[in-house]
């Protein structure tokens, strides 16, 4: 991983009043409809930005000098073009996370794309041991299967200088799984 460019972005950060990273929301669309997010209801494709959209932003965050973006939304993996955006930023220095909601949109071949594409960092979203109990956050049946796939998947395609992470959004639903949650993940 570009540890060197985090250091730098965070020292520079501190020092000089400037950000290291931004979150990028490339889509509001979600195939998931969680109860503790309502980023979807914002969601159309016509309002999400282009490839020179994403050039000029990028060109904005170097200026400013930001070292890492997050590339989040929505589910950044309804964008059809995701590797694209990936090596745009990657290819001009930054580190780049993805933060995924780890359902079925994601595919060991899309994985395999944006690890190609430079990807130093996957987050998944993961809010419950229990799958019902995960299922019933995300207003879905059999999401908790296909991210405990997925968070596999990516194990084993990153390369091994690369993180794979998990997000958890704290409830009351969850609270008392957080240290179960931490050694499931460790494991």
């Amino acid at each position: 991983m570009k540890i060197r460019t985090i250091a730098k972005g965070v020292i520079r950060s501190k020092f000089l009043a400037r950000p290291f990273y931004a979150h990028l929301y490339i889509t509001r669309r979600c195939n998931l409809r969680c109860r503790m997010c309502n980023v979807w209801t914002y969601g159309s494709k016509q309002k999400e930005w282009d490839i020179n959209d994403l050039l000029q932003v990028k060109d904005i965050l170097k200026d400013m000098g930001v070292t890492s973006v997050v590339i989040t939304g929505g589910e950044p993996f309804l964008r059809d073009y995701l590797p694209e955006i990936v090596r745009i930023f990657s290819n001009a220095g930054f580190v780049v996370r993805i933060q995924t909601n780890g359902s079925i949109v994601v595919s060991e071949r899309r994985l395999n794309e944006v690890a190609n594409s430079g990807l130093d960092i996957i987050n998944f979203s993961l809010d419950s041991l229990d799958p019902s109990k995960h299922d019933y956050i995300c207003k879905s049946k059999g999401v908790w299967h296909c991210v405990v796939d997925n968070i596999k998947k990516a194990v084993k395609i990153l390369p091994k200088d690369r993180a794979v992470n998990v997000a958890t959004t704290i409830s009351a639903f969850n609270i008392e799984e957080l240290p179960n949650l931490v050694s499931f993940i460790d494991s």
